[in-house]
């Protein structure tokens, strides 16, 4: 009877074990993986070799999913949400697949959301031809809370032509120095800003023709000489109160 037990107890021991090692084991998406209608994803891990495109009706839902996105020599794979598309993220990971891969992520036009996800190593085009690496454009009401970004390529997060979007309680982190900003806003209204942490090497915060904007309560820590927060020509009422700037080079505090 007791070795029977035992028997037992293995095969759920080695059942237990099997589940976790399936559940753990990456899904391949080869090709692009196209979203037109409503999908949802949860506790994954995927390996992506291909563009993730959320088109206009589709909607996609991502809950604790991990992703590690490969790179076809040159070319960079896109994570995009086209204008009237949704694309919900929490508790997410992006990565690249290698240590010098990178990807590209672009949110035009749509309903976007993204919360307690870490997003990491964006960098090429989204970054030249829109001015971040991660572009939000011509979008309405986006929502960004509780997440982390490291790109040591690109800055943080760039807003062109998008309004009313809420950046809260964020972290900025290992940033490149060549355009060395947490969050930028061109021709963006009515944004708030506010509660993120900000560790970079200048500049954490640039305004360019952007009006009514809020920014509070930040702590922006840099290693060089910083301004912190940069209102330029063109922007105007903008809000900029108890942000905390801390310059690491002596005499810039």
């Amino acid at each position: 009877m007791r070795s029977a037990r035992r028997g037992y107890r293995f095969l759920i021991g080695f059942a237990v074990l099997a589940c976790i090692a399936f559940a753990q084991t990456p899904e391949r998406r080869q090709g692009d993986w196209i979203v037109k209608a409503s999908e949802t994803v949860e506790n994954k891990s995927i390996v992506l070799a291909g563009n993730l495109v959320v088109e206009a009706g589709g909607a996609l839902t991502l809950r604790n999913v991990t992703f590690s996105i490969e790179q076809a020599g040159d070319k960079l794979y896109r994570i995009e949400a086209r204008p009237g598309s949704t694309l919900t993220i929490a508790g997410c990971t992006f990565r690249p697949a290698t240590k010098s891969g990178r990807f590209e992520f672009l949110v035009q036009g749509a309903r976007f959301r993204m919360e307690n996800s870490q997003l990491e190593g964006v960098g090429g085009v989204a970054r030249e031809s829109f001015g971040g690496g991660f572009a939000i454009n011509q979008t309405d009401g986006a929502m960004l809370e509780g997440n982390t970004f490291l790109h040591d390529l690109s800055g943080g997060v760039s807003l062109q032509q998008s309004n009313n979007a809420i950046l809260r309680r964020n972290t900025f982190r290992r940033l490149a120095e060549q355009q060395n900003w947490a969050i930028q806003l061109q021709e963006s209204h009515g944004n708030q800003i506010v509660g993120n942490r900000m560790e970079l090497e200048n500049e954490a915060v640039i305004l360019d023709r952007s009006f009514d904007n809020y920014i509070a309560e930040n702590d922006v820590t840099a290693a060089g000489q910083t301004a912190g927060i940069v209102v330029s020509g063109g922007s105007g009422n903008n809000m900029v109160t108890r942000n905390r700037v801390t310059s690491l080079t002596p005499g810039n505090t």
